[in-house]
């Protein structure tokens, strides 16, 4: 197995917990790991701007609110159809990923794309709730 992409694998790190609580959210809401994949982009990566463009028509890109100077993230939930979309973009893009998305994500777990750097990496979250401790914090 290859070793992560180091800047994607940072994004998804930081991401982790926001992303275990949207799969969780997505279990709750009746959809499963075989119909429903998240994915973490970086929005100031150019090369997902057309994404980003997509998934947010109206996002004023001279505007960023960031926090501690990070990168602006966006991560979102793709159900149905769009799943399938995005797993169709993405093989279009890096024809090697066909062989992971054609299979089902490992059990209790729901498949992450993580878009950065000007590449595609796969991940995989378990879903868990949010506690209140997590949810104050990013209120905060």
């Amino acid at each position: 197995m290859d070793a992560p992409h180091p800047t994607r694998h940072v994004l998804f790190e930081k991401n982790k917990t926001d992303l275990a609580g949207m799969a969780y959210d997505a279990l709750q809401h009746g959809h499963t790991n075989t119909t429903c994949m998240l994915a973490c982009i970086d929005m100031d990566d150019k090369n997902w701007r057309p994404l980003v463009n997509h998934l947010i028509p109206d996002y004023d890109w001279n505007f960023h609110e960031r926090r501690s100077l990070c990168a602006p993230v966006l991560c979102v939930i793709t159900v149905s159809l769009d799943y399938q979309g995005l797993s169709r973009m993405l093989v279009r893009m890096l024809p090697e990923l066909a062989s992971i998305l054609s299979l089902p994500p490992p059990a209790g777990h729901f498949r992450v794309a993580v878009l950065g750097d000007c590449g595609i990496s796969i991940y995989h979250v378990i879903p868990e709730q949010e506690t209140t401790a997590e949810l104050e914090k990013f209120y905060a």
